[in-house]
């Protein structure tokens, strides 16, 4: 739970705008010396436009970016390269007596982006591609139970029938 009002308000504000952009946005750690945000691609839409985020939440919220630059455009976001792709940047309150942040991780796009013309890959890294999505849909679907047996194996979720012949749940 979110107790700090201004976090509580940076994290609204942050979660609408990355809706609008095809992100996901969920809050995590104490909540008490910062905020920790972390944006997630999570439609087709999403692409590889972090600082163009960072901009517009830091804008939205009045934050600043380490540089202290009050045209938020102008700023330079200072990225930190983080585990497993992602990338993260911190956004100050104004007021040199203020000293709580905002720390924002991105996790890579990896499908092919569809917004804006954006048709290559975007990623942050070079490394093996993650296939696309219609290469993803003609491998067999798997879910492993808990005990590592392959349960459904190849069985695809509109495919599964229960042994009366109804759709499963």
């Amino acid at each position: 739970m979110i107790l700090d009002p201004d976090y509580a308000r940076v994290f609204t504000q942050a979660r609408i705008i990355a809706w609008q952009y095809g992100y996901a946005c969920v809050a995590h750690g104490s909540y008490t010396r910062d905020l920790d945000l972390l944006l997630v691609p999570w439609e087709d839409r999403a692409y590889d436009n972090a600082e163009q985020l960072l901009k517009l939440i830091a804008q939205a919220c009045g934050l600043r970016f380490r540089d202290g630059e009050e045209d938020i455009f102008k700023a330079k976001p200072d990225f930190t390269n983080k585990p497993h792709g992602r990338r993260s940047c911190t956004l100050f309150f104004p007021g040199a007596a203020d000293r709580r942040w905002v720390d924002i991780s991105f996790t890579p796009c990896t499908l092919k982006g569809s917004a804006a013309g954006h048709e290559e890959y975007a990623s942050w890294q070079h490394g093996p591609t993650v296939p696309d999505r219609e290469t993803l849909e003609r491998e067999p679907w798997r879910d492993e139970l808990a005990d590592g047996s392959a349960g459904n194996a190849g069985v695809s979720p509109s495919a599964r029938k229960t042994q009366d012949g109804a759709d499963a749940k």
